[in-house]
């Protein structure tokens, strides 16, 4: 009986062996990596009456995958981290800092080996934050649109090194302000364009 009984659970863990060995090698690559580099930001007043200018570094942890098991198509999970200061002559003590989780789809030009030029697009979500103003400034959270675009160099092996890249994180929200006990709101248009470089490790 007990003979019978291990060759049962035998013939049960191979079979799950055997679907799990497919199932496994069908897991798609994935790349971990990080960009970093500069970003300026316009804050611009949806009515025209107003605008202002930041610039500061900022750093994109970055986790991808190729969802349909080539290098051409990738789905990529970025946070960006924009720490950046006020431009305007007076405000130096201005800081405006964005947290951006977002998804975005990147295509990859393959016809050369080494060397991949690539475009994606995709949303966002910024998290906005001043300080250093003498008023109360609060900038609402809202949705973003990504674009980005760049050149990476593919070290043979596993490792990717982005050689380059451009990006545009661009949202429309509102931005309140109160000093006094008295407010005043405006909706806005905020983009920030960034460039810089970046590295990443392909398992």
């Amino acid at each position: 009986m007990r003979r019978k009984q291990s060759k049962r659970l035998f013939m049960v863990a191979a079979v799950l062996l055997g679907c799990l060995i497919p199932a496994v090698a069908e897991i798609p690559p994935v790349y971990v990596g990080v960009e970093g580099g500069y970003g300026a930001s316009a804050i611009i007043i949806a009515d025209g009456s107003g605008s202002v200018s930041f610039g500061g570094l900022e750093l994109t942890p970055v986790i991808g995958t190729y969802p349909l098991g080539t290098r051409n198509f990738g789905l990529e999970l970025n946070v960006q981290m924009a720490f950046q200061n006020c431009l305007e002559t007076g405000f130096d003590d201005v800081s405006y800092t964005v947290f951006t989780p977002q998804l975005v789809a990147v295509y990859n030009f393959t016809s050369v080996p080494f060397v991949q030029p690539y475009i994606g697009a995709g949303i966002g979500y910024n998290i906005n934050n001043f300080s250093g103003f003498d008023s109360e400034v609060d900038m609402a959270n809202a949705f973003s649109f990504v674009t980005k675009g760049g050149v990476r160099y593919n070290i043979p092996g596993t490792t990717m090194l982005v050689l380059a890249y451009i990006k545009y994180n661009f949202n429309m929200t509102e931005l309140t302000e109160s000093y006094g006990g008295e407010s005043w709101k405006a909706d806005i248009n905020a983009g920030t364009l960034s460039f810089g470089l970046g590295f990443g490790y392909v398992f």
